[in-house]
């Protein structure tokens, strides 16, 4: 007879899918057989689970060894799964691992020696980086006077710009657009790659506000476009786009 925590173990059964569930391809099984081990497995399933479930392909997601180890943080602090259930030591082979065979590619923010960021998305054969693949080159975001020297007209006036209501701390006119329709989760996500982006922590309640709003490849496509302008000051640019847009709707 089995014990009580052998009990406690065992599966209880799978849903049936409707809304959470995403796909995989029919050569999964063929791919997964070719990995040399469980850890290798479920860090790329990890990282198909948080570009894949949320129909982002091609995208590189930061996500830190304690979140593959016990999952991905939201704002406050909680978690939104269980994560792999891996060890440390198991994390970080699994990820050489992955890397080294191909299955996934590691961008590295290293602006701050003591704290380097790492990005992984999925190796996609037909697919080039898309625009939402703001991290690769992130040090543009932040860059220097000299290397944002040669920025346009258009960049200057954006960058100085003060929206209607003076800051958006302050009514904004994305506030007045209607929520879209995706998963509180996915909102979530999304507000974390451009805070991460734009290296700005205190304006999470607005970039909560525009990604619970705004599609997410308006959003993208603006990461992407200041990014390569080199923006100064580019946390300021994007609000400034992100309330354009949301006037352009009104």
């Amino acid at each position: 007879m089995p014990d009580e925590r052998e009990q406690e173990q065992v599966f209880s059964g799978f849903i049936v899918p409707s809304q959470n569930w995403f796909r995989l391809p029919n050569e999964w099984t063929d791919i997964t057989c070719a990995m040399k081990s469980l850890a290798e497995l479920k860090v790329v399933e990890y990282v198909l689970r948080h570009t894949w479930g949320f129909q982002e392909y091609g995208t590189a997601k930061r996500i830190s060894t304690n979140e593959f180890m016990h999952g991905r943080r939201r704002q406050d602090g909680s978690r939104l799964d269980r994560g792999t259930g891996l060890s440390n030591r198991s994390v970080i082979d699994g990820l050489r691992q992955a890397v080294e065979h191909g299955y996934l590619i590691e961008e590295r923010d290293d602006r701050d020696k003591g704290r380097v960021q790492k990005h992984y998305r999925l190796h996609m054969k037909t697919l080039q980086p898309d625009v939402k693949n703001v991290h690769r080159g992130v040090k543009n975001l932040h860059s220097s006077r000299e290397a944002s020297s040669h920025r346009t007209e258009k960049d200057t006036r954006e960058r100085n710009f003060t929206t209607v209501n003076g800051d958006h701390k302050t009514k904004s006119p994305v506030s007045q657009l209607p929520d879209i329709e995706q998963s509180p989760e996915k909102s979530e996500l999304i507000a974390r790659d451009v805070m991460a982006a734009l290296g700005d922590t205190h304006s999470d309640r607005f970039y909560q506000l525009v990604a619970a709003k705004i599609p997410s490849e308006v959003i993208y496509q603006a990461l992407s476009e200041i990014q390569t302008d080199g923006a100064e000051d580019a946390a300021k640019v994007f609000t400034y786009r992100m309330n354009r847009y949301a006037l352009e709707q009104l």
